[in-house]
């Protein structure tokens, strides 16, 4: 019967779901993620990752630059996890053969720590990067200074949830330590942390640099 609700509900459901988004204004900048349905192109894979989100393309860039002027080194330690471990599985099919080698930045990080005068952890956020750090320093009986930046809460049961007395009793930060547990976004707080503690000090940091 013509008009019929059971007629009517499919067509309604259709207007309730698919509807269509309001337009961007002119000047707005638009991201578009990789369409996996064209096959993998890498080129264009490449490009959907450098600029998906709010990433600039030139951000990892200016980190690696910074990081090599300083001799800092750069270790990753869940290299599979993610948009990267997307692109080295695509790699895998059309290049067989790469192997990452995760046990020698396994041997250097926890050497670094062990042979090192003096450590301290500033960890952003939690997870397979907080606990990494922390577990170099257990390698030489504790960190000297530490201090979390995280949301994460106690409660669940998380390592990233872990306070720093957690990592106190497992001999990852010294008994004797002064650890700090800020509860925030790590993105929003540490910078105004670095303006009010490193950059006020930046020309004493600059002077021991060119002495070494």
């Amino acid at each position: 019967m013509e008009g019929s609700p059971e007629r009517e509900a499919p067509a309604a459901a259709l207007a309730a779901v698919l509807k269509h988004s309001s337009t961007l204004p002119p000047e707005s900048t638009q991201v578009r993620g990789y369409d996996f349905t064209r096959g993998v192109d890498y080129r264009a894979l490449l490009k959907a990752f450098g600029t998906t989100g709010f990433q600039a393309t030139n951000f990892g860039r200016a980190v690696q630059q910074v990081n090599a002027m300083n001799h800092i080194p750069v270790f990753s330690p869940a290299l599979t996890d993610g948009s990267l471990g997307d692109m080295i599985f695509f790699h895998s099919y059309k290049n067989p053969g790469l192997v990452l080698d995760i046990v020698e930045d396994l041997r250097l990080i926890n050497t670094q720590a062990i042979f090192a005068k003096g450590t301290g952890m500033i960890i952003l956020g939690g997870g397979v990067v907080k606990h990494h750090i922390a577990n170099a320093n257990l390698m030489r009986n504790g960190a000297d200074y530490a201090v979390y930046i995280n949301t994460a809460q106690e409660f669940d049961g998380s390592d990233s949830g872990a306070r720093p007395d957690e990592a106190v009793s497992w001999g990852k930060i010294r008994v004797d330590a002064q650890p700090v547990k800020v509860y925030a976004d790590a993105s929003l707080v540490f910078p105004l942390l670095v303006a009010e503690t490193f950059a006020q000090k930046i020309d004493a940091f600059m002077h021991e640099k060119n002495e070494d």
